[in-house]
């Protein structure tokens, strides 16, 4: 690794945030997320524990409590495979792109008259169509019942 020996300060400091932040009562790997990943991967993480801890807080009945969430992380889970299965297929178009030089997916920044209008505004469309997304979570998360035994 280098012809200097290991950087024990830099470990030791590490450490010391670490058992800090747990004594506040933080979790370490939150606190090491949010230190290395940048702001754009942290967001949605953030948005997604808040969408959690308003459905743990959404009712004082414990076991619909547990349920609402259970139906939360189902969804959210069905999200992450989603989008590493598009994230895949992302990677296969670009890569036979790449080799045929054809293109699949066409650049609708170019389609006359609506174009324009996405290039200016496709960020604030993304921002808005996530919160759509967190608030159809939420809302299907809270139809969700407790199973009576019988």
């Amino acid at each position: 690794m280098g012809e200097g020996g290991a950087p024990w300060f830099l470990y030791a400091v590490g450490a010391v945030f670490a058992v800090s932040a747990e004594l506040c009562g933080v979790s370490g790997l939150a606190f090491a997320l949010g230190m290395y990943l940048p702001m754009d991967l942290n967001s949605p993480l953030v948005v997604g524990a808040a969408v959690a801890w308003m459905l743990r807080h959404s009712t004082k009945e414990e076991a619909l409590a547990h349920a609402r969430h259970e139906k939360g992380t189902l969804i959210a889970s069905g999200f992450i495979a989603g989008g590493a299965l598009v994230g895949v297929l992302a990677a296969l178009l670009k890569f036979v792109e790449d080799q045929t030089g054809s293109t699949f997916v066409p650049d609708l920044t170019k389609l006359p008259g609506i174009g324009p209008w996405l290039a200016d505004w496709s960020n604030w469309t993304g921002l808005l169509l996530f919160a759509l997304l967190a608030l159809w979570v939420y809302s299907d998360s809270r139809r969700e019942e407790v199973e009576s035994a019988g």
